[in-house]
C-alpha cells in the first residue's frame, strides 16, 4: 500500500491522470487489450492473443525538473523491429506510445496469412453483425449481473458439450472457459466480440457441433438478453443438419 502523504500532491495527480486514461483506454480496446498488472504506480497491458508475449508497462513514476516522468517499455517496437524498447518520458507522451503500440496490434489481427484465418475472420463478422449491438453505453458499460449470469450459464452448457470430447475440443474449451472468467470485466462491445469468435471456432470446425451448442440458445437461459441479436444467431441452427 502506498502512503500517499509522502509525496508531492502535484505528483500523485498526475499519476492518478495517467493510470485511468490508461485503464480507460484498455477497456475500450479490450478486444485486443488487457490489463496484467494493476497497481498504483505501476500497470502492465497485454495483446490478449492467447499466442502473444506483446506487452506494454508503465512503472516507477519519479519527479524531474517539476515534472513527472514515467519509464515505459514495450514490444514490438514499431512495424520493423520486435525486440523490447524502454524509455524515459511525461504523461502525454505515455499515451501516444500506447495507442501507437495497441495499432501495431490491431494491424497484426487483421492479416491473414492463410484460407483458413480468412474465413474465420468472416465468419465471426457474420455472427457479430447478428447480434446487432445498439445499445449507446456498448463501449463503456458491462452487461448487467443478470445477462451476466446467463452468459456464464450459457458457456458452461458449451464447455459440457465440447467435453463429449475434451481432447479434440481442448483449444475450444479453454476459449470458453477464459470468456467465463472475464465476463465481469467485459464492456457489452467486447462481450459479444468474444462471443462471436467463439462461435466462429465452433463453426469453423463443426456444424453439428454448432447446433448442439446453439440449442441451449433457443431456451430462455439466452434468449433476447443481448438486444434480439441472439434470437438471430439461434435461428441459424435452423439450417443446419
Amino acid at each position: 500500500m502506498i502512503n500517499k502523504k509522502e509525496y508531492p500532491l502535484f505528483f500523485l495527480r498526475d499519476v492518478k491522470s495517467l493510470m485511468q486514461q490508461t485503464r480507460e483506454f484498455v477497456k475500450v480496446n479490450d478486444d485486443v487489450l488487457v490489463i496484467t498488472k494493476n497497481e498504483e504506480f505501476e500497470i502492465t497491458i497485454k495483446d490478449s492473443a492467447k499466442d502473444s508475449n506483446f506487452e506494454f508497462s508503465i512503472f516507477k513514476p519519479y519527479i524531474l525538473e517539476n515534472r513527472v516522468n514515467y519509464t515505459v517499455q514495450f514490444n514490438p517496437i514499431n512495424h520493423l523491429r520486435l525486440d523490447i524498447h524502454k524509455v524515459n518520458t511525461t504523461s502525454e507522451f505515455v499515451i501516444d506510445h500506447l495507442k501507437k503500440w495497441t495499432r501495431i496490434i490491431k494491424e497484426y489481427n487483421l492479416i491473414d496469412l492463410s484460407p483458413e484465418e480468412k474465413i474465420l475472420s468472416e465468419y465471426e463478422r457474420e455472427f457479430y453483425d447478428e447480434f446487432e449491438i445498439v445499445d449507446e453505453d456498448a463501449d463503456v458499460l458491462p452487461y448487467n449481473l443478470e445477462t451476466q449470469v446467463k452468459i456464464h450459464a450459457f458457456l458452461l452448457h458449451a464447455v459440457n458439450v465440447l467435453r463429449k470430447d475434451e481432447e479434440e475440443n481442448s483449444a475450444l474449451i479453454i476459449e470458453a472457459s477464459d470468456l467465463q472468467n472475464d465476463l465481469p470485466n467485459l464492456t457489452k462491445k467486447n462481450t459479444v466480440k468474444r462471443l462471436s469468435k467463439f462461435f466462429a471456432k465452433v463453426r469453423q470446425k463443426s456444424l453439428p457441433l454448432l447446433k448442439e451448442i446453439l440449442v441451449e440458445g433457443k431456451k430462455e437461459i439466452f434468449k433476447r438478453m443481448i438486444s434480439s441479436g441472439f434470437d438471430n444467431v439461434v435461428s441459424l441452427i435452423d439450417l443446419i443438419k
